[in-house]
């Protein structure tokens, strides 16, 4: 068993890589399809669909927040076409899954004083037990690509030692994470303390160190620009300076999402197995209890991350950074609490039943760690309640969502080769039965490119209708519907009649069966 141990610590990269392909493998067979949005879902169709009609999402929406995420639409867009809407994102998440079970398994290795079963327990524990984690990796959206941009840059903050060249990269990766989603910042900043402490990992704030937070944080910004300028210029597409555009855009439209943080400290209670404020607390003050028995420099360090990550979390109403209560800012600390509460366990036990074998143990010592056993229990589970509650249902391979998806896909497709033949932006209304937002108006950017939405088709609002009908010539007006010509005019002048730009329409096309065509009567 000697033997067996000595020959995986020596060859440990290759035993993560041979675990990764592993549970990749296990994940896929037990979930199968994890990797595609559930239907009815918003943002997450509108960046698969930013992906499958790239070109001309890129013409008439480059300017919006969705689009300007190149990081995850460039990336997608390889794997989409080459295999596919389906089978792209089949390659493309496990691609994703793979390098973030590794580099986890990286984490909980150093963390963990070189335990070679540790990373099997908490990779099972996160990935396998439930399917919350694995639908953060296989969802279109910006947690998808920031959970292994999360986990790099975490593994890189442990183990760059000062070395200029996984400094700059670090930079990079921050530079990479903001780009992908400005609220990342939120985890960054935490792990900005790591630059305080010096090799026996004990703060030392000096010149020099504070320097060194500057200097990465100015490198950040300008990868930020350089990158972002580069990659306009490859697209060709005209591009304000992402910084300001996002402070601007953030000034404007933040409001909705902030209301919260009114009631925020009232409400930290009713939210204990929804978000990791409690739990995060609780978990960081057992650690800061024992800070002091801890040999391991990498467990300070991640310590000292998590308990930055936690405190910061509970300081939402001051700097308004990823409200914790959406799901896109409240993955990584969940995900960085069942991490530590389960490495912090197995340092416990392995303590305490060392000590008692050897027979060398102090006793203020041995008293202090059995009660945190117990005490660590609840961080532990409030975490997995988290965990659990969060979690959604996978379809599988026989479902009939793959044919309904590749069919969805394919009406748009025509439709959009249309429009960029002909110069046209599209503006759509689908009478066809369906909950919530339609499928194809959502992957075409839901109300940018929507002239109402909803089952039955009926008027919203003028702003919306005198908008969309403001492009005049330039636009195409598509009706899925299998009602007739006459019925189908009917139904347009009736979503707009009450609206100031109230044009009469021209059929134009019967692109298929159930897509009619229509563009506004200017001379009307």
């Amino acid at each position: 068993m000697q033997k067996i141990h000595s020959l995986v610590l020596r060859n440990i990269n290759t035993y993560f890589i041979l675990l990764s392909f592993l549970f990749c493998g296990i994940l896929n067979y037990k979930y199968q399809i994890w990797y595609h949005n559930a239907f009815g879902l918003i943002d997450e169709w509108l960046y698969f669909g930013t992906v499958e009609y790239f070109d001309y999402i890129k013409t008439h929406f480059y300017d919006t927040y969705y689009f300007r995420r190149w990081t995850i639409h460039l990336y997608n867009l390889f794997f989409h076409n080459l295999f596919g809407p389906f089978w792209g994102k089949f390659v493309s998440k496990n691609i994703l899954l793979f390098f973030i079970i590794f580099f986890t398994c990286k984490i909980i290795f150093l963390i963990s004083n070189k335990s070679i079963l540790l990373p099997i327990i908490i990779i099972t524990k996160i990935f396998y037990l439930k399917v919350y984690f694995l639908g953060i990796v296989g969802v279109s959206y910006v947690q998808s690509e920031s959970f292994l941009l999360f986990v790099l840059f975490l593994y890189i903050l442990l183990t760059h030692n000062q070395d200029n060249y996984k400094l700059q990269f670090l930079t990079i990766i921050s530079a990479l994470s903001i780009i992908t989603y400005q609220g990342n910042i939120k985890f960054i900043i935490p792990c900005l303390l790591l630059f305080l402490i010096n090799k026996k990992v004990q703060f030392k704030i000096n010149k020099k160190n504070i320097k060194n937070i500057f200097n990465f944080l100015i490198w950040t910004f300008l990868f930020i620009i350089i990158l972002d300028v580069i990659v306009g210029t490859i697209l060709k597409v005209n591009w304000e300076n992402l910084i300001t555009y996002t402070i601007q855009y953030d000034l404007e439209n933040r409001a909705p999402y902030i209301k919260g943080y009114q009631t925020f400290y009232k409400d930290m209670l009713k939210r204990i197995y929804t978000v990791t404020y409690i739990s995060g607390i609780l978990l960081s003050i057992i650690i800061l209890i024992i800070y002091k028995f801890f040999e391991s420099d990498f467990l300070k360090k991640i310590s000292i991350i998590y308990i930055a990550f936690s405190i910061f979390n509970l300081l939402e109403p001051f700097h308004q950074i990823g409200f914790s209560i959406y799901k896109h800012s409240s993955w990584s600390h969940l995900f960085l609490s069942i991490v530590m509460g389960v490495t912090i366990f197995h340092y416990l036990i392995i303590t305490i039943f060392k000590s008692l074998k050897t027979k060398k143990f102090e006793i203020s010592k041995l008293l202090l760690f059995i009660p945190m056993v117990f005490l660590i229990i609840f961080p532990i589970h409030i975490n997995y309640e988290i965990y659990n509650r969060h979690s959604g249902f996978p379809r599988s391979y026989d479902s009939p969502f793959k044919d309904i998806l590749i069919s969805k896909v394919k009406e748009n497709k025509k439709l959009v080769n249309y429009a960029k033949k002909n110069n046209k932006r599209l503006s759509i209304v689908d009478d066809r039965v369906h909950t919530g937002w339609s499928f194809n108006i959502t992957t075409l950017y839901g109300m940018y490119s929507a002239l109402t939405y909803g089952y039955p088709p009926r008027h919203k609002e003028c702003k919306l209708v005198d908008w969309q009908l403001s492009y005049g010539d330039n636009l195409l007006i598509a009706v899925f519907t299998e009602k007739s010509l006459f019925e189908t005019n009917n139904l347009l002048i009736n979503l707009t009649n009450k609206c100031k730009n109230n044009n009469n329409f021209i059929f134009v096309e019967e692109l298929s069966k159930n897509i009619k065509l229509f563009k506004l009567d200017e001379k009307n």
